[in-house]
């Protein structure tokens, strides 16, 4: 019994090596597919840094010329030529302007193509305000339209003049093309792989790139899936401000040794209060905020970001996008076969 015993012994540690060694071959498969869960490298991160010199501060800024009636004076339903009579009681001209980051992905001759979030170039060509009472429209407060619309990036002598080609809404993406004029250097188009929206998984380590509040940054960060995949967007954990919209998304891939692009930034998520406030939401009413105030009041909408969480629009609505506007790319002058197989 003893003799079998030390047989069985013997048997086990001979075996032990390869069912090891076994064991450990397939966790080193798995570890090297997709992309990397744990932080990026010293050399990693300046690698990422030298690649994203194509992500550069976009800005838009808008005119309105806005019109303004007195209560009563002109019908709620009034289009066209019906607003531009003796009832306009005052004019002015105002300007809006926004800012956020785009990243060239391509350029041929003096000309560039480019993505960023839609809402940073989204701006209504009219604006219509209403007076109510009792929760009825009693005709128009003021009509404000449209008169010009300048996209440039900011990094560009003469502004490198950005159009858009194309846009989706849903998810808040942009097509855009630009151009400069001889003697200016082009913008550097993106030195990244295209990545794989199928390869994104919760807990993989990102890098973002972009300029909140105008100043370029970089900031690393970890991926979080809402939905059963990453097809229709992602979380990070990083936190969003005022001109992130746009920024660069990448993952590092362990196959490839190399980043690749998932996507870019869109917004945060956000709760919205209404408050009371006292009336100048349409015009300019003074008061004083330490004196009793007797004078109208309006309902407001605030927003409140939740920081700290940001949404991701992945690289396949970027594609989708690309791919759905061939025909316009090739119009334009660029070679749209060299983007296909990105």
């Amino acid at each position: 019994m003893k003799e079998h015993r030390f047989k069985w012994m013997v048997l086990t540690l001979l075996f032990s090596p390869f069912l090891f060694a076994c064991t450990v071959r397939k966790q080193t498969e798995y570890s090297f597919s997709g992309y990397q869960y744990s932080a990026p490298t010293e050399q990693a991160c300046r690698t990422f840094i030298e690649s994203t010199k194509s992500v550069y501060r976009l800005s838009t800024y808008v005119t309105y010329q806005t019109w303004y009636y007195l209560p009563s004076s002109i019908s709620s339903t009034a289009k066209g030529e019906e607003l531009f009579t003796e009832a306009v009681v005052n004019r002015k001209q105002s300007s809006e302007s926004f800012m956020g980051t785009a990243t060239v992905i391509y350029s041929e001759g003096r000309k560039f193509l480019l993505i960023t979030a839609a809402h940073v170039l989204d701006f209504q060509d009219t604006i219509i305000r209403y007076y109510e009472q009792d929760g009825e429209r009693t005709g128009i407060y003021s009509v404000s339209v449209k008169q010009e619309q300048v996209n440039y990036l900011r990094d560009i002598p003469g502004g490198g003049n950005v159009r858009v080609i194309d846009s989706d809404a849903k998810s808040d993406v942009a097509l855009c093309y630009g151009w400069v004029g001889e003697g200016i250097t082009i913008p550097e188009e993106l030195e990244q792989g295209w990545g794989k929206e199928t390869d994104i998984k919760s807990g993989n380590a990102a890098m973002i790139a972009g300029y909140p509040i105008g100043y370029r940054s970089y900031s690393r960060a970890s991926i979080s899936l809402y939905r059963a995949d990453a097809d229709k967007g992602f979380m990070i954990d990083a936190g969003f401000n005022r001109g992130y919209s746009g920024g660069l998304v990448s993952a590092w891939s362990i196959p490839d040794q190399k980043w690749h692009w998932i996507g870019i930034i869109t917004s945060a998520p956000s709760t919205s209060d209404f408050m009371v406030v006292p009336a100048g939401l349409y015009g300019v009413t003074r008061y004083m905020p330490d004196q009793p105030y007797n004078g109208p009041l309006f309902i407001s909408t605030q927003t409140q970001l939740a920081y700290g969480l940001t949404f991701v629009s992945p690289i396949n609505t970027i594609r989708d996008l690309i791919k759905r506007n061939e025909k316009r790319i090739q119009e334009l002058g660029f070679s749209f076969k060299n983007l296909d197989n990105r």
